[in-house]
């Protein structure tokens, strides 16, 4: 049987339960009791990936999530309160959360790139299977192989990557396509106006799944205005919209990395922690004044004893 790394996307799984119990470490049984209700065999490995710092994105694209910080200084003193608590806890548990697993995030790096980055290094490998843990659509994109899945975290099921088109309406191979050409509201990245990923799932099928053909049936429904299409300001073509937003949108690879970058992150593979159960407790309540009970499940999938 197949060894099974599990690369979790911590900052959605926390703020999933901060949202519930006011607290994130609930995740914690809650990850584990999803894992084996999921997966079956033992999990040879845990890795907990998280933005580290602004997106290198960034430097060639100021716009890059920049208005998120209007929207946060458009909340309630009660939201920016809340918000802050989760940040805190958040950014003091990094120590804390390598008891569950391998911690690992790299300055400029987005916990998607890290995702897509252990995604591409196992794809097709004989001996893992790679399972993603996230509900965020973008991760995806990240099924490049049949041994690579996702247990879709709000939904406790798993995804294969047949199942993609299934769950979000598009196959994997062309989510990056998709979002390219409609943009994506949540990173600040404009695409074409009205179309929506409905609209290019109309033109696809159309096209027959052929990206050539669909860009030149999108240049002729913007030059009419065909379902209120519009090509944005700064483009002259569809291709002009999709090759800038592919820049933007694509996730980083293993080449991404600087020789420094891959040393952190060979480093940081191997960084889990092992303590037993009781230490873990009371280090949590010693930390962050909330005990977390050590589950027979999460002993065995986190290993710890």
């Amino acid at each position: 049987m197949k060894k099974t790394i599990l690369v979790i996307d911590t900052k959605l799984v926390y703020y999933f339960q901060y949202h519930r119990h006011k607290h994130p470490f609930n995740c914690f049984s809650d990850v584990a009791e999803k894992v084996s209700q999921n997966i079956v065999g033992n999990i040879s490995k845990v890795v907990w990936v998280r933005d580290e710092g602004q997106s290198k994105r960034a430097e060639f694209y100021p716009e890059y999530k920049a208005h998120r910080q209007d929207a946060k200084e458009k909340e309630s003193s009660a939201d920016k309160a809340r918000r802050a608590k989760f940040e805190k806890i958040y950014a003091d548990s990094k120590d804390f959360l390598r008891n569950f697993g391998s911690v690992i995030s790299i300055k400029g790096y987005e916990a998607d790139d890290l995702a897509n980055i252990i995604a591409e290094r196992y794809a097709d490998d004989t001996e893992y299977n790679v399972v993603l843990v996230s509900s965020d659509e973008d991760w995806g994109r990240f099924l490049y192989a049949d041994n690579i899945k996702m247990l879709h975290y709000g939904r406790s099921r798993i995804i294969e990557r047949h199942e993609v088109e299934e769950v979000f309406g598009f196959p994997s191979d062309l989510k990056l396509f998709v979002d390219a050409i409609t943009g994506v509201g949540k990173e600040n990245v404009d695409g074409i106006y009205k179309a929506g990923k409905g609209r290019v799932k109309t033109a696809l099928k159309e096209c027959d799944y052929n990206e050539s053909d669909t860009i030149t049936l999108l240049d002729e429904w913007c030059d009419i205005h065909k379902y209120g299409l519009k090509l944005p300001e700064w483009a002259n073509s569809v291709s002009d919209v999709l090759e800038r937003n592919t820049k933007i949108l694509s996730p980083y690879s293993i080449d991404s990395f600087t020789d420094a970058e891959d040393l952190a992150f060979k480093a940081q593979w191997s960084s889990k922690v092992t303590k037993p159960a009781q230490e873990v407790m009371l280090e949590s309540i010693e930390n962050f004044s909330q005990a977390v009970q050590v589950t027979p499940e999460m002993s065995r999938i986190f290993r710890i004893f």
